[in-house]
């Protein structure tokens, strides 16, 4: 193992070139640090602050966290972490994973890209695999292309690039800002229900637009216009091959007319146990149905992949030289393939509503049966005080204990989404919050 360091500033230059894996991470020190497993392959270089680290194996770097970064290039996978200052990649062969940067450029990645939390732009020439960005305080601009797939959410500026897979966006349009997306393959978009944006469709194979107030489903051979809201931003789409737009999450307007009332119940549920079943119904009949719909957008989504495949699948055997019967027996799999699917899907979706009434109904039963001990302990203290009154020397057996409810299952992920949007979204207080969650759980049975 080799080690070696330099004292610097807070925001040096440091320069990389990294003939092996590149682990480079930001922290609080004002030195540029290196190892590696092997001797006398490790080089590092000052010139007053700018740096240059150069090494021929496996190498992991800490650097101040504002320093500002060049990888000149890495021969293979790079994970670069923690850091704050500018970044830029000039070739990355491997892998490229970052989590955590300042303004970010990348030349050319050369494998997959994954990006999480950029402070700024992101600005990439070409990626010659799949890219997933996640959290972009700026723009994500594409100069040339992303050779496959692209997943991309959480952008907080302008958005632009050329895909040639599939690309799945989430978006929540800001006013003013611009998104331009040419794909190769299919486009899955999501955005937010009271999204305010302006869309064109220039070209694509089919068009399905579902729970944003506008519901569209038609050839994409002409381009396809219409506006959400005020039309404050641009989203502008054009696909070789279908294009599904819906909304980012449920629509949460079905909550509106809990207000107060809805936390009020809760909050008297010990006192006041007075049509609690009806209470309950409703809730369970508006959460059941923002999870219905969305699964059921998952489900469309999954559809629309499975249409787009099997719609381009006839072409491609058109030009491979096969015989009727070849094309014929490929086709029927590929449907089988596709129903099977969608098998899943609906399965998934009534497992999920199967568990979500079970969760109600136990709550339900847990806040009935709270009612029926706390009416029968009033029955008890008044016969009780009845008794000391005139028969002093009675006495009374215990009331046999009642068994234990079975432990109901833990609230899922999805339905504590629900309700943590509900909060976020100013619905209920954190108070009513809790009361909800606990219910679900049964606590305080």
């Amino acid at each position: 193992m080799e080690k070696q360091f330099v004292t610097t500033s807070e925001s040096p230059k440091v320069m990389l070139e990294i003939h092996g894996d590149l682990r480079l991470k930001g922290w609080d020190d004002t030195q540029v640090a290196a190892k590696t497993d092997t001797e006398n392959n490790l080089s590092i270089e000052q010139q007053e602050d700018i740096i240059h680290v150069r090494s021929y194996s496996d190498t992991k770097v800490s650097v101040p966290r504002h320093a500002v970064v060049t990888v000149e290039s890495a021969y293979a996978d790079a994970t670069i972490k923690g850091l704050e200052g500018e970044l830029t990649l000039q070739e990355v062969h491997g892998d490229l994973t970052i989590h955590g940067a300042g303004p970010t450029t990348i030349q050319a990645a050369r494998a997959d890209l994954t990006v999480k939390n950029v402070a700024g732009d992101l600005k990439i020439a070409i990626v010659n695999g799949n890219a997933t960005v996640r959290d972009v305080q700026g723009d994500f601009i594409v100069s040339d292309q992303v050779q496959g797939d692209l997943s991309l959410s959480d952008v907080s500026g302008n958005a632009s690039a050329k895909v040639g897979g599939n690309a799945t966006l989430s978006l929540d349009p800001a006013p003013g800002e611009q998104y331009d997306f040419n794909v190769l393959s299919d486009v899955v978009c999501r955005l937010p229900a009271d999204a305010s944006v302006a869309v064109k469709i220039a070209r694509a194979g089919q068009v399905t637009v579902k729970n944003l107030g506008v519901d569209i489903t038609k050839p994409g051979n002409e381009p396809i216009e219409f506006t959400l809201g005020e039309g404050d931003a641009q989203l502008k789409l054009e696909a070789a091959g279908n294009v599904f737009i819906s909304s980012q999450a449920p629509g949460w307007e079905a909550f509106g007319h809990f207000g107060f009332d809805f936390g009020k119940q809760f909050e008297d549920m010990g006192k006041q146990f007075e049509g609690i079943g009806e209470q309950f119904a409703g809730v369970a009949d508006s959460i059941s149905q923002q999870f219905t719909d969305q699964i059921e957008a998952q489900a469309d989504m999954i559809g629309a992949q499975i249409e787009a495949t099997l719609s381009g699948l006839g072409a491609q055997l058109g030009g491979a030289g096969l015989s009727d019967e070849q094309k014929e027996r490929i086709s029927e799999r590929a449907r089988q393939v596709s129903e099977r699917a969608n098998e899943r899907v609906q399965e998934k979706l009534r497992r999920a509503q199967e568990k979500l009434d079970r969760k109600i109904a136990e709550a339900q039963r847990r806040a009935e049966q709270r009612a029926r001990d706390a009416e029968r302990r009033a029955h008890i203290h008044e016969r009780h005080a009845g008794n000391r009154e005139h028969r002093p020397w009675r006495f009374d057996f215990p009331t046999p204990p009642i068994p234990p409810t079975p432990p109901s299952e833990p609230v899922s992920d999805d339905e504590r989404m629900v309700i943590l949007r509900m909060l976020e979204q100013k619905k209920i207080t954190p108070e009513q919050a809790e009361d909800l969650l606990s219910a679900l759980e049964g606590k305080g049975a």
